[in-house]
């Protein structure tokens, strides 16, 4: 949970300008779940292939002009090439050229080692790899994809990859399945090894025709999550969902590239716990136009699917409506109505079924690996699909149903909140010191980024699932409005209950009056659910931005 300190002081930033955009779109979409060194040194995914699917017919009905999925074992490496080929070939200039790629990453002893200043090379691994000859052929190096990039100066690119290239991460290791492949240095290569062009070009900073879209940062790792039952990367899913309007932040039909890049970047951070800050770079101007968003349509036009699914295929494609209205993205911001995966860790099979039997409508049994939420007998935490503790709960302690049943409560209605995020516009709230576990006592600063609105909202859903109405607080004198073009910032102080805690802000271009009146007759209790009922009424008659901000919290003082 956490404290008020004080409230806020305030800083400005600056605007961008214009760009034109591209006429067509060709895209080339990847996706690999299956892995034939699966049980060896990698191991196979269960979302790779969702995304690439995801991603392939937003583009479509979106109306790209080309679309070419490569799914599992369709993806080598010669195939790969072969349809960047091809690619190139459809394309007039000035057209624009989309590869995405969903699978496992990794990062290998240099081949030339004296000429990569980490001594490590960036690989993406394909389906048939292996690390032995001639296997090791399956295997795509960073500066290969930099020499597509600058043989293509006359197109605009754009590169996406949901995969990951080291293992460190800023808080513990969680127990869902990562897009890294570790397995050492290859001794006897398929591949030839790299010029030193080719070295140094790997190296070289994005293009002026290119952007290129990470999933997180080199020392961070990329996890599947589930999200609406399937596993998925977030990387993917958010970028599926920018490209079908929800990145278009101020309406007017077209993407540019810093609406992308803000979208991103605040959305992966939400849905990933903080675990995940995708990396979106590219030259020049962030207001330059990107991708046109295809209007909504009074009747749905067809759209045309690769019926196989698993089968590499390029079709041409219709303009389909894409973009969604608010009423009907509200309605789809609903807590899910499936049980949420719970794992009991080291527990007798009696009280497992008791446990199980008195949560029968919220929880259902679920494998470590794909559990929403894991409950150790031993140590009495509940740990996230992350490896977070969200919160501790000893065997015994009284009322522990009910306190179960509260954090379960929360965690099914958590996504229904990051769902809000793909009807409104991004909220950057960022935390400072960083986002590792706070210690007791601690200090935290909360701070929100320029937005549209003028009108503030801040409420705290703490790890045991109660509210906190944070700001504003009638009786601190709070004022209701700040100059949307400024940060606004809030010190905090970390204090029990100790675990998961989520930071709901709001910005809105009207008074939030009835909002805030019900947040304040929910604070001190758990009512995570008539929070959002609040919200989603209150939004329907209102233009609002929304930003979550995991803050995870621990007793004891800092080591």
């Amino acid at each position: 949970m956490l404290r008020l300190i004080v409230i806020c002081f305030l800083l400005g930033l600056p605007a961008a300008s214009h760009r034109a955009q591209a006429s067509a779109v060709h895209a080339l979409v990847i996706g690999i779940d299956r892995y034939e060194s699966a049980g060896g040194s990698l191991r196979d995914l269960e979302g790779a292939v969702n995304d690439a699917h995801d991603i392939a017919d937003v583009l479509q009905a979106q109306g790209a002009r080309s679309v070419t999925r490569l799914i599992n074992d369709d993806a080598g490496r010669d195939s790969i090439f072969a349809a960047l080929d091809a690619l190139k070939a459809r394309a007039n200039p000035g057209d624009t050229l989309m590869i995405t790629y969903a699978g496992h990453g990794a990062r290998e002893p240099a081949r030339n080692p004296d000429q990569v200043e980490d001594g490590l090379d960036e690989v993406m691994v394909l389906g048939r790899f292996r690390p032995e000859y001639p296997q090791n052929y399956e295997r795509i190096f960073d500066y290969e994809w930099r020499a597509f990039v600058q043989g293509a100066t006359e197109f605009n690119v754009v590169l996406v990859f949901d995969a990951c290239h080291s293992g460190t991460l800023n808080r513990a290791v969680g127990q869902g399945r990562t897009r890294f492949a570790q397995y050492g240095a290859i001794t006897q290569d398929a591949l030839p090894p790299p010029t030193v062009t080719e070295t140094q070009s790997a190296a070289e900073p994005v293009l002026e025709h290119e952007l290129y879209v990470g999933a997180t940062l080199d020392t961070l790792v990329v996890t599947e999550i589930p999200i609406d039952g399937m596993p998925r990367g977030a990387l993917s899913y958010h970028f599926a969902r920018a490209i079908e309007g929800s990145a278009d932040l101020d309406g007017d039909g077209v993407i540019t590239r810093g609406e992308l890049q803000r979208y991103l970047a605040v959305r992966v951070r939400e849905m990933t716990e903080a675990r995940q800050f995708p990396v979106i770079a590219f030259a020049g101007d962030g207001a330059a136009p990107l991708l046109p968003v295809a209007a909504p349509a009074e009747t749905g036009a067809p759209v045309l699917r690769d019926s196989s699914r698993e089968t590499a295929q390029t079709l041409p494609v219709a303009a389909a409506p894409a973009r969604t209205d608010l009423a009907t993205c509200l309605a789809r911001a609903m807590p899910s109505s499936t049980p949420l995966g719970l794992a009991l860790q080291s527990f007798d099979t009696a009280t497992e079924a008791q446990l199980y039997a008195a949560l029968a409508r919220s929880a259902q049994p679920a494998a470590p690996e794909d559990a929403a939420l894991r409950w150790d007998r031993d140590s009495g935490a509940i740990t996230s699909l992350h490896g977070d503790i969200v919160t501790t709960l000893p065997v015994g302690a009284q009322d522990q149903i009910a306190h179960l049943r509260a954090v379960v409560e929360k965690w099914q209605v958590l996504p229904a909140f990051n769902r809000l995020g793909e009807c409104l516009a991004p909220l950057d709230v960022s935390l400072a010191p960083g986002y590792g576990t706070h210690c007791e006592g601690a200090q935290v600063e909360v701070t929100i980024s320029p937005r549209k609105g003028s009108y503030l909202t801040l409420f705290n859903i703490a790890s045991d699932g109660t509210l906190q109405h944070l700001y504003p607080v009638a009786r601190y004198g709070d004022p209701l409005q700040f100059p949307p073009e400024q940060p606004w910032r809030m010190p905090l102080e970390v204090s029990a209950p100790f675990g998961g805690d989520h930071l709901i802000a709001l910005a809105s271009a009207t008074d939030p009056s009835a909002l805030i009146a019900a947040l304040g007759a929910f604070d001190g209790r758990q009512a995570v659910r008539p929070a959002l009922d609040a919200l989603r009424a209150e939004i329907s008659a209102s233009n609002y931005e929304i930003g979550i901000l995991p803050l995870y919290t621990r007793a004891g003082p800092c080591p």
